[in-house]
């Protein structure tokens, strides 16, 4: 089976401890939670037998404050959800959802069409499919 996608931006290791010791500090101190940093949005990659699929759970974003790009092999998506600002007199006490920038890299591999790559965002699932090219034939060559 060919290989499609290699996630290049993953860090397991901050990805588990970052948010015991954001809430860890923060239960200590009593101060105000935030989740104002960078994240990584949860991904499904799908391979079927004319394409690949990649799923991006992005809830509450619209299409325009989401950018794909296709450069030099990798598939670059990448966006930001904005801080809901508070009136005054009011604060939050507890703050759970993710706001900031957020940026997810995959490597293609070289058996896909990347000039057919279409993009569809629907109820907070954006789904990019990435069609596979057709396997070349050998081809005898004559000697002359």
């Amino acid at each position: 089976m060919d290989k499609l996608i290699n996630n290049t931006n993953r860090d397991f290791f901050k990805d588990l401890l970052s948010p015991v010791l954001v809430n860890g500090f923060n239960q200590v101190f009593n101060e105000e939670e935030s989740n104002e940093r960078n994240f990584i949005p949860a991904s499904n990659i799908k391979e079927g037998t004319a394409s690949y699929e990649v799923v991006l759970a992005l809830p509450g974003l619209s299409k325009k404050e989401v950018e794909i790009e296709v450069k030099e092999g990798l598939l670059n998506i990448k966006g930001a959800y904005n801080k809901e600002e508070v009136s005054d007199g009011e604060k939050y006490h507890k703050r759970e959802i993710h706001t900031g920038n957020f940026s997810r890299s995959f490597r293609l591999g070289n058996n896909v069409d990347l000039s057919a790559v279409e993009a569809h965002f629907v109820d907070g699932l954006l789904r990019i499919s990435i069609p596979k090219r057709e396997k070349e034939i050998a081809k005898k060559v004559t000697i002359k």
